[in-house]
């Protein structure tokens, strides 16, 4: 159901992950984590490497299915921002396109997060990319995103979506770990 053109990074993806048993992934990504506004000169990458699912439908997800069964969520909207340009892998939003991704939430696939600081201000060694642990990006955020960062009870969200530049796929998944991790996230135990 292709409404929109994609570009060829967008099929080379598509085309990837179908080949991957139920498309588990391992997937890298990065975003720039939001300073506070004293600062706004600091540039602060995140960078996830982890176990992920794409090209599945999010209402078919179990534990939303159980959710919606038991009352604790609505039945699935649709997207609230963007369209599918080739669903369920591909969203276009204002000209960019973004993959959505599935976190694994097992105890055993926890991605692996690294941080990166550029700082123009920094007075000794690097400035710029040098890799930072939580409680060195800690300083620089706002009070309320630090207490985020240092959350430990923090949920894993059912989906998130990543600009398509900032991913890169690195390969099926199933060919790393056990079918009992794989069989707990298609909703069998």
């Amino acid at each position: 159901m292709s409404q929109t053109p994609i570009s060829p990074q967008a099929q080379s993806l598509i085309e990837t992950v179908k080949s991957c048993k139920g498309q588990f992934v391992r997937v890298e990504y990065k975003t720039n984590v939001k300073t506070a506004a004293a600062h706004k000169d600091v540039t602060i990458t995140k960078l996830v490497n982890g176990i992920f699912r794409t090209g599945i439908d999010y209402a078919n997800k179990a534990s939303v299915k159980a959710a919606i069964a038991s009352g604790e969520r609505g039945e699935v909207q649709p997207l609230s921002w963007g369209e599918w340009a080739v669903f369920p892998w591909i969203i276009i939003h204002k000209g960019a396109e973004y993959v959505r991704l599935y976190p694994v939430s097992h105890a055993t696939a926890k991605p692996e997060v690294r941080y990166t600081i550029s700082d123009p201000k920094r007075a000794s060694g690097f400035t710029e990319n040098w890799p930072a642990t939580k409680d060195e990006v800690g300083p620089y955020l706002t009070q309320g995103d630090k207490a985020k960062l240092f959350a430990e009870d923090r949920e894993v969200p059912e989906c998130i979506t990543k600009k398509l530049v900032d991913v890169s796929i690195i390969g099926c998944w199933h060919n790393e770990t056990s079918q009992e991790i794989i069989d707990a996230e298609l909703g069998g135990f």
